[in-house]
């Protein structure tokens, strides 16, 4: 099976999501709240490896 060649769109895309999972990282890291804010999803739900489900509210405040 070959593998599409990549392109320029997704090396681009792909720099993308590194920066935004390094500043993720960062700032769990750091407790930058207000950054961690900013690029969370709306929807976004935390899942600890216990299965436990905390909404975004909670793990913000967390």
């Amino acid at each position: 099976m070959q593998l599409a060649p990549r392109n320029h769109q997704s090396a681009e895309t792909m720099k993308e999501l590194r920066g935004l999972n390094a500043r993720f990282i960062h700032n769990f890291v750091t407790n930058d709240v207000p950054s961690h804010d900013a690029i969370l999803h709306p929807g976004f739900v935390n899942i600890w490896p216990t299965g436990q489900r905390w909404d975004r509210a909670a793990y913000l405040k967390y």
